[in-house]
């Protein structure tokens, strides 16, 4: 899923290296404007500020014989954010492109190795971008033709990851396993340390991503799926097996737990989630991943082979509870609070219509509080589960006669006023392709109908809001 796929893409790209002592680049202000550019996907303004950099007495040396390097990362990064097939494609073009020429020029650097391993992820990202094209139902005719094209590229980068993982473990074995903290040799392997790391969680991320060239209800592919996707996980089984007390060891299992939720061995995923869960809350770079360690487990307890809905409803909200405020906005909490609602909703239907024993009249009262609450606020925030926050609230407060029922709240409000706005635009477009003239004025009648009932909840809202209110 999307929040997910982003947050192993950060763990590719630079969380492998937490825990070590790599410095791939100094702190200067080139740098941290450099990564505030690419963070913010002005990948256009980054090129132009490279290529600025280039003449520029600003920067060290150093700096300036890295810029190939970091016009190919602005490339790849870009081309990961592209929904456009020819654009994507020229943008994976201009990484390769740029990988290529540094490993080339500068063969002697510690980072051409790392500039060959991104080759491969180069390699990654075409093999998705056909992937993501035979998923598209437009090109249900082309299906197989793409996805055997994707494996393709995937089969390629596996073998580019291979060959870098053999060199960078060769490269390690050089250095001493036991050195002084202020030996200048120390940097140098945990550089080679991290690229090692790197290569393996590339690899193993196109692992995973091969598996979904396969479609398990497919019967003459389903075997295919299931030992793609079992591959995956065996190779993030390893990385954390030999890198479990970094984060990137600790991303992979998550990512493993992963595969194992897709393969339904939900108890085998819900234990590799614990490892996740049972980490300090106090290391502030581990917190996403714990976060998604717990929607994903919610998602488990709530399955059809679960059904623990009860367990799912304490620790999804013990877990918001102890979330921070900033935490709270983020993307892998919003899926955390969706899906401690659906818990809550899944918890009523267990519970008696008409509860008499007070201990079940109070749980169902606070299970629809909860369930009330959590997709409220989920279904007024931008983001992955914001459609399926306002479908579940609805479905919450009953199809039958929420339209009908005056809001009790700003978000019930706001989001009836968006629902009416979402009217009256489909009805102008409606309107402006209809010819007879009584038609087009009903329909702009109804236009102007539902505008001025979204001003009516809108202004609702505003009467609703209170302290809590964001």
């Amino acid at each position: 899923m999307k929040s997910l796929r982003g947050l192993f893409v950060a763990g590719c790209c630079g969380l492998s290296f937490a825990g070590t002592a790599t410095v791939a680049y100094s702190t200067e202000e080139y740098d941290r404007f450099l990564s505030a550019l690419r963070g913010k996907q002005y990948y256009d303004a980054a090129l132009d500020y490279l290529a600025a950099m280039q003449t520029s007495k600003l920067i060290t040396e150093e700096q300036r014989q890295m810029i190939t390097f970091e016009e190919a990362r602005t490339f790849l990064d870009a081309s990961r954010n592209e929904r456009d097939g020819a654009a994507r494609e020229k943008l994976l073009d201009g990484a390769n492109t740029k990988f290529k020429e540094f490993a080339e020029r500068n063969s002697a650097h510690p980072q051409a190795a790392s500039a060959v391993t991104q080759l491969g992820a180069v390699l990654v990202e075409r093999g998705r971008a056909k992937l993501e094209a035979g998923l598209n139902p437009a090109n249900d005719a082309n299906r197989a033709k793409l996805m055997d094209e994707a494996r393709k590229f995937f089969s390629e980068s596996e073998k580019v990851f291979g060959e870098a993982q053999k060199k960078f473990e060769e490269d390690l074995a050089k250095y001493p396993k036991f050195m002084a903290p202020n030996d200048p040799r120390v940097i140098e392997r945990e550089r080679v340390k991290g690229d090692l790391i790197q290569s393996h969680m590339f690899h193993a991320y196109g692992l995973y991503e091969k598996s979904r060239t396969y479609d398990q209800k497919i019967a003459a592919e389903a075997k295919l799926w299931e030992a793609a996707l079992r591959q995956a996980a065996d190779k993030y089984g390893e990385i954390y097996k030999n890198y479990r007390t970094l984060i990137a060891g600790l991303a992979a299992r998550l990512k493993e737990g992963q595969c194992y939720q897709e393969l339904k061995d939900t108890k085998r995923a819900l234990g590799l989630f614990a490892d996740l869960l049972g980490q300090p809350d106090n290391l502030t770079a581990l917190r996403p991943y714990k976060a998604s360690a717990m929607y994903l487990s919610l998602q488990c307890w709530t399955d059809d082979n679960e059904k623990l809905y009860e367990l799912a409803t304490i620790q999804g909200e013990e877990f918001l509870k102890g979330s921070s405020t900033g935490e709270l906005s983020r993307p892998e909490w919003l899926a955390v609070r969706y899906f401690t609602a659906l818990a809550n909703k899944l918890r009523l239907s267990q519970l008696p219509p008409k509860p008499t024993v007070p201990a079940e009249i109070t749980e169902k009262q606070k299970c629809f509080d909860s369930a009330r609450q959590n997709s409220e606020i989920v279904a007024s925030t931008p983001g992955e589960y914001q459609d399926a926050g306002r479908n579940l609230l609805k479905d919450l407060l009953g199809s039958a006669d929420a339209a009908d029922r005056e809001p009790k709240s700003f978000v019930e409000a706001q989001n009836r006023g968006l629902d009416s706005m979402n009217l009256f635009s489909q009805a102008m477009v409606d309107a402006g392709k209809l010819t007879d003239p009584t038609e087009k004025a009903a329909k702009e009648k109804e236009a102007i109908e539902a505008r001025l009932k979204a001003n009516d909840y809108f202004y609702l809202a505003l009467r609703l809001a209170d302290a809590n209110t964001s």
